[in-house]
């Protein structure tokens, strides 16, 4: 439920921002629990803004392409006058 409201109200402050959108995974330090793998994690980040639109988990390091598909659909502006998210 936060998560949802979260992204809403991020949406409503973003808009049609430009700049740079970044996308970084890393592994949460500390979180590797006995037997149990650690916490990877992917974020995008509107640096122009410097806010986080969110962030998703993964099932382990090398599986973040599905994390970044599900926060690319939270960028607002996939095309800008200066050119294309790639």
């Amino acid at each position: 439920m936060f998560q949802k409201c979260f992204r809403q109200w991020v949406g409503s402050i973003v808009g049609a921002a430009q700049g740079v959108v970044a996308f970084d995974g890393k592994t949460v330090r500390g979180s590797k629990d006995g037997p149990n793998t650690a916490l990877h994690m992917v974020s995008a980040y509107a640096s122009t803004l410097g806010v986080s639109l969110g962030q998703e988990g993964t099932a382990g390091k090398g599986n973040e392409l599905a994390a970044t598909k599900a926060l690319f659909d939270l960028v607002p502006n996939k095309r800008t006058p200066r050119g294309m998210v790639v």
